[in-house]
């Protein structure tokens, strides 16, 4: 994302540090310390993008930059702000959800074998798996929106205008009057009716972006003999490969206890799986629940 924006390699690690901070604000009941932490990462990141942005007007390049401060809506150029936020939003969903999907796949075929099998037998295809990866365990289990007009209900319960409501994105996608057997993870099911880009006027502007860019390195790893060299699945041996859950800090027991249990889980071994597949240290991040 970085590269196709237009980001000096030297300042990508600095973008990923403050895209950290901000999603922060996501978790469920954020403290006041990382509430503050993200909105001077929101700030910091703006200037950063602003400075860029003056680069680019001084010395155009072939990047998306470029093309979004000389792209014209109506006859007129966009202004720095809207610019600004783009290139945000770009840098920080963009980034999120390769990461959290990455390693909530890596999570799915770890506990169920079998379907990593039906993968990469070729019994079904990649755009399917893609697609129940997302339905299942999401990215984002979770967003916030207002209520902004009076009247609003969501079966029979009155909901006044102003209040904050919690959108369980990943409750929703394994509701039962829309999914048979919704908590089975089938990669065959290839559903595209999960909530998981969003939807309406707030559906992600990214979603035709991810789908390709998971598809395509899941294509490319194929070519290569080792799929595993794709979504940041590398290091992951579902034979061998050790598992251990750190606690995040400030972390509660019960979210501890219920990650270790997880992370205890051991699969059988199989014959069948490839044998050029090699432990190396990861870290892969769950979606924040």
């Amino acid at each position: 994302i970085c590269e196709l924006i237009g980001v000096p390699e030297p300042d990508r690690m600095r973008i990923l540090a403050l895209s950290h901070d901000v999603v922060s604000m996501y978790e469920p009941s954020p403290s006041d310390a990382v509430k503050d932490r993200a909105n001077l990462a929101v700030r910091e990141f703006a200037a950063y993008t602003a400075d860029l942005i003056k680069a680019r007007r001084r010395q155009p390049a072939d990047d998306l930059l470029t093309g979004l401060i000389d792209a014209t809506v109506d006859g007129e150029h966009l202004t720095d702000e809207k610019v600004i936020s783009t290139v945000m939003v770009l840098l920080m969903a963009g980034h999120e959800e390769s990461v959290n999907a990455a390693s909530n796949g890596v999570a799915a075929f770890a506990a169920h074998p079998d379907q990593w099998q039906l993968l990469r037998s070729g019994a079904v295809p990649i755009k399917s798996a893609i697609e129940e990866i997302l339905r299942w365990d999401p990215p984002l289990q979770f967003f916030q929106r207002w209520v902004l007009d009076d009247g609003f209900e969501v079966r029979g319960v009155p909901i006044p205008r102003g209040s904050k409501v919690g959108l369980m994105i990943g409750s929703s996608n394994r509701d039962p009057e829309k999914y048979e057997d919704p908590d089975a993870f089938r990669i065959a099911r290839g559903e595209t009716s999960h909530l998981s880009f969003g939807g309406g006027i707030h559906f992600c502007i990214g979603a035709p972006l991810a789908r390709l860019e998971r598809e395509w390195r899941d294509l490319e790893a194929h070519a290569e003999g080792s799929f595993f060299t794709s979504w940041a699945w590398i290091g992951v041996w579902l034979d061998t490969l050790p598992r251990r859950v750190r606690p995040r800090r400030g972390s509660s027991r019960r979210e501890r206890s219920w990650r270790s249990r997880a992370s205890r889980r051991r699969i059988s071994r199989s014959s069948s799986r490839s044998a050029s597949l090699r432990p190396v240290s990861c870290c892969a991040r769950r979606s924040r629940v």
